[in-house]
């Protein structure tokens, strides 16, 4: 719910302020969509992981894409001089002199942490689990939807 009010706020001070930060919205946004969906495409169809469909692991994709999206254009596209803060990230952008190396990162932890989440969905408890799941969650919405309100707020 928090999301939903946060997006609406964004698209309305964008409409109402500037078509520019509309365009990074909808740009972030189109871009966490398109890469989760091909993520959970490839883990489902691929992979033939079936609980990839659970609509917790889906959030955990889109919520992770989502900061690797908003990590990306910031870098890379944004007018403004957007940096790395954290460690490995800013190294892997370093190394490969490009932001988007972060959607890399962000595979490299996602396919191995949901496959290895499911199996300890059978034998842990599933409020562990469920504390577990929702932690990575927010680590990957909350950076992502900062990051996102920062370039359309242009601070």
């Amino acid at each position: 719910m928090g999301c939903f009010l946060t997006a609406t706020f964004l698209v309305w001070y964008g409409l109402r302020y500037s078509q520019v930060a509309v365009n990074i919205l909808l740009i972030i946004l189109a871009l966490a969509i398109v890469v989760s969906g091909a993520v959970w495409g490839f883990m489902r169809y691929v992979l033939k992981w079936e609980y990839a469909s659970d609509p917790l692991y889906c959030v955990l994709i889109f919520g992770q894409l989502l900061d690797a999206s908003a990590t990306s254009y910031g870098i890379d596209l944004h007018p403004m001089a957007f940096r790395e803060s954290q460690v490995v990230g800013g190294a892997l952008i370093a190394w490969t002199g490009t932001a988007f190396s972060m959607f890399l990162l962000k595979f490299a932890v996602l396919f191995p942490a949901v496959y290895i989440l499911q199996h300890y969905r059978k034998e842990a408890p599933p409020i562990l689990w469920h504390l577990v799941l929702f932690t990575m969650i927010v680590v990957g919405f909350a950076p992502g939807v900062r990051d996102m309100a920062r370039m359309v707020f242009f601070v």
